[in-house]
C-alpha cells in the first residue's frame, strides 16, 4: 500500500514538474560561454525574454547538464555565443560624447556591455543590442580597426552614416575616406567590403564574392 501511494505521489509530481522544466528551457540555444579564465562551457545560453516584457539580459544564462541556470555577466566571461549569435565583452568608455567622438575599449575604464559580432577581421563590426520604447529590438553598428582601442558608431539613426567621423577614423585609407566622402558607400556593411578589397595591403580578394 504504501508504495502504491509513493509511486502515485512521485507521478504527480512529474506531472507537475515536466510542464515547468519544459517551459524553462524554451529560448534556451546551444552554445557555449568562455570564462575569463579561458575556459570553455559547451552548453545551453538564453540572453534575452521573448514575448510580453521583452527584455535583453544583463546577465546572460547558462545551462549545461543540470537543472539551473548560472548567470554570467560582461565582467565574467570574454565571449558567448547563442545559437548562431556570437558576442563579446569589451570595456567600453566614451570621448567627447557630446561631439560624436569615439568610443575606448581600454581594460579598467569605463563599463563593460556585450556586444555581437556580425563581422570579424582586419575591421571588425559590431552591434550593441538595444530594445526602444515598444520593446522592438535595434541594433547600433559599431566599426573598430582590429589592433586599436578607439572605435567609432558608424550611423546616427534614420540620417544614415556618421560621414566626418568615420573620414576621420579610416586615416590608414585615403580610398575609403573618399568614398565615405563623396557618398560611394551608402552602409555599414559597403564601408567593411570597402576595406577588404582596397585598404589591406598583402590581402588575396576573390572577385567573384559576394555578400
Amino acid at each position: 500500500m504504501i508504495r502504491q501511494i509513493v509511486y502515485v505521489l512521485g507521478v504527480a509530481l512529474l506531472v507537475l514538474i515536466l510542464p515547468l522544466q519544459v517551459k524553462a528551457q524554451r529560448h534556451y540555444r546551444p552554445g557555449y560561454v568562455i570564462l575569463n579564465e579561458g575556459d570553455t562551457l559547451y552548453g545551453r545560453v538564453k540572453d534575452r525574454k521573448t514575448g510580453s516584457f521583452t527584455r535583453i539580459y544583463k546577465r546572460v544564462r547558462f545551462k549545461d547538464k543540470g537543472l539551473f541556470a548560472r548567470k554570467f555577466g560582461p565582467g565574467r566571461i570574454r565571449e558567448y555565443k547563442a545559437g548562431e549569435r556570437l558576442y563579446e565583452s569589451m570595456w567600453v568608455s566614451s570621448q567627447f560624447p557630446l561631439l560624436g567622438g569615439r568610443m575606448v575599449s581600454m581594460a579598467g575604464k569605463g563599463k563593460q556591455q556585450f556586444f555581437r559580432v556580425v563581422v570579424k577581421g582586419k575591421l571588425n563590426y559590431y552591434a550593441l543590442e538595444s530594445l526602444d520604447d515598444d520593446e522592438f529590438y535595434f541594433d547600433i553598428p559599431y566599426l573598430k580597426l582590429e589592433g586599436r582601442r578607439d572605435f567609432v558608431r558608424a550611423t546616427q539613426g534614420i540620417f544614415g552614416l556618421k560621414r566626418r567621423i568615420l573620414v576621420e577614423y579610416f586615416a590608414d585609407c585615403p580610398e575609403l575616406q573618399e568614398a565615405i566622402a563623396q557618398k560611394n558607400v551608402r552602409t555599414v556593411f559597403d564601408i567593411v567590403h570597402f576595406y577588404e578589397r582596397h585598404c589591406q595591403v598583402g590581402l588575396y580578394y576573390n572577385p567573384d564574392y559576394q555578400q
